[in-house]
């Protein structure tokens, strides 16, 4: 059979294309996957320390982040200690010799303070996260 003046096949055709456009165009975009940043990070004498963060001359260091990147940060430690990353109200209990899980999504942008809270009930800032928009 061939297409010409009506053709049955054309409407079906059209129709097809109409939903499968719809489909296309009705993805959820934040839905997608999204590559996961993965830092380790070790807190030796109370001070971070990792590969590719630069250690300023005074204060924490800083990591930099761009809304929407998932993030999975492993703390090493060798204190026991409470990390808490505030703005996210996110906390990890770490212990030595047994890495200690922080994922999240970057999705306030800001700068934000990681504190250690130790045994003796002291808080300091050893990083900051930096989430600035896309």
């Amino acid at each position: 059979m061939t297409a010409g003046k009506g053709s049955s096949y054309h409407p079906w055709i059209s129709s097809a294309l109409t939903i499968l456009i719809h489909l296309i165009t009705s993805v959820n975009l934040s839905a997608q996957e999204v590559p996961i940043r993965k830092l380790e990070l070790t807190v030796q004498n109370g001070q971070v320390s990792a590969a590719g963060i630069p250690r300023p001359a005074k204060g924490a260091p800083t990591v930099r982040l761009l809304q929407g990147e998932q993030v999975d940060i492993n703390w090493i430690v060798d204190a026991t200690t409470e990390l808490h990353l505030h703005g996210y109200r996110l906390e990890a209990r770490a212990v030595p010799g047994v890495p200690a899980p922080m994922p999240f999504r970057a999705r306030a942008t800001g700068r934000f303070p990681v504190e250690i809270h130790d045994e003796r009930g002291q808080h300091r800032t050893i990083l900051y996260i930096e989430v600035h928009p896309r």
